[in-house]
């Protein structure tokens, strides 16, 4: 891809660039039953809020759910396996000590929800 700002703003207005939430740091994993898990910071840097999206695939298009708020955080990372257990990682909130924190969840596609795990 050129460096070209015409050619960037071409490419991000692209009719196969489809919007379906705000936000930033995204990550996205898929798995081989066409379920897509996407997670994400808040664009409100005052609330550090991580959220996420359960999609389906259908043919050619997403099928999203809604936005669920699940923890706090910077720099989310999200993993699928087919049996749709969820594992997401992020750091922490708190900026003097760099730890990281992972939770681990079940998909219901059914309500395009994660329940979470609470045997931690």
């Amino acid at each position: 891809m050129s460096n070209n700002p015409e050619t960037v703003a071409v490419a991000a207005n692209s009719s196969t660039n489809k919007k379906y939430s705000s936000g930033k740091s995204p990550s996205v994993a898929s798995n081989s039953k066409n379920v897509v898990i996407e997670v994400h910071e808040t664009s409100n840097i005052a609330t550090n809020t991580l959220y996420y999206k359960v999609g389906i695939i259908e043919n050619d298009k997403i099928s999203w759910g809604k936005d669920h708020s699940f923890d706090k955080g910077f720099n989310p990372s999200v993993a699928i396996n087919d049996e749709g257990m969820v594992t997401t990682v992020h750091e922490t909130t708190n900026t003097v000590t760099s730890s990281l924190y992972y939770r681990l969840g079940k998909v219901d596609t059914n309500k395009k929800e994660i329940n979470w795990s609470t045997d931690l």
